[in-house]
């Protein structure tokens, strides 16, 4: 293979990229990519490259195009990174530098608002919130009691300490989560679906890095089979008379990963 650029040979090529989740080849050695690479930084950094990128991330297609790369990939990549020794050295900066700390507050405050105006969102998460200062302090809560079948903290209590795994204890809430087979997000389109989500059949204590590992992953047909009477009006409509297949499976689990959007079930 010769290079497009200095026409040196090579026989084993010079290598490739993944793009669109496909190897595409280079066609220039490392060399001249090197170089190219170069002058293109340089020239970003001047007044006349950075007016050239601005007219070309302002088209509209652009836009779009960018739009849709972050809608699929970005919160794929986020997680990566945050999870990584340099996204953990950058969030530690972040939380000592006062810009950051003010541009965090803010997008903390969007996130209340968001919550705040949207009823399902709410009552989502005044059940977290109070599920576990009912484990933690032991005071009793209307909102729980009406919507789970949790009526006191001994309630609920008792329930996680018969699924407790070795080294679970109520004195170290915390380290494990209050976890739900049927994850919460697939459950958040009714306040049916809601409490379903929290029938004593789907909760259980789950260590924090298993549930934080899990995700939004769906349980095994064995386990959906036993979950049949929680299961949210959606997945109940769409698999009345049978399972998910895997290709569905993951069409669902997709979805649960970008719920940021407003259908209210993957097929819609």
């Amino acid at each position: 293979m010769r290079c497009g650029n200095c026409k040196v040979e090579s026989t084993d090529g010079f290598g490739f990229r993944v793009q669109k989740e496909k190897p595409v080849p280079f066609v220039n050695c490392s060399v001249c990519r090197a170089t190219l690479s170069a002058r293109v930084k340089k020239h970003r950094g001047t007044d006349k490259g950075k007016s050239s990128l601005a007219r070309q991330n302002a088209r509209p297609e652009q836009k779009a195009a960018k739009a849709e790369i972050q809608k699929r990939k970005g919160p794929e990549y986020t997680r990566k990174y945050l999870k990584s020794e340099k996204g953990k050295a950058q969030v530690k900066r972040n939380s000592k530098n006062p810009i950051q700390r003010a541009a965090q507050h803010r997008r903390h405050k969007r996130a209340n608002e968001k919550i705040a105006a949207d009823p399902l969102k709410r009552l989502d998460r005044q059940l977290r919130i109070k599920t576990g200062k009912m484990l933690r302090g032991h005071v009793c809560s209307g909102t729980v009691a009406q919507h789970t079948d949790f009526k006191t903290p001994g309630d609920l209590g008792a329930h996680l300490k018969d699924q407790f795994e070795p080294g679970m204890r109520l004195d170290n809430y915390g380290e494990w989560d209050i976890g739900h087979k049927f994850a919460k997000v697939y459950c958040n389109t009714t306040v049916q679906d809601i409490e379903r989500c929290w029938k004593k059949i789907n909760v259980f204590p789950q260590w924090h890095q298993e549930n934080m590992d899990v995700k939004v992953r769906l349980p095994s047909d064995n386990e959906l089979m036993a979950l049949i009477p929680m299961w949210p009006a959606w997945f109940a409509a769409r698999f009345a008379d049978r399972l998910p297949t895997q290709v569905e499976r993951v069409v669902i689990e997709k979805w649960g990963l970008q719920r940021g959007d407003k259908a209210e079930s993957p097929f819609a």
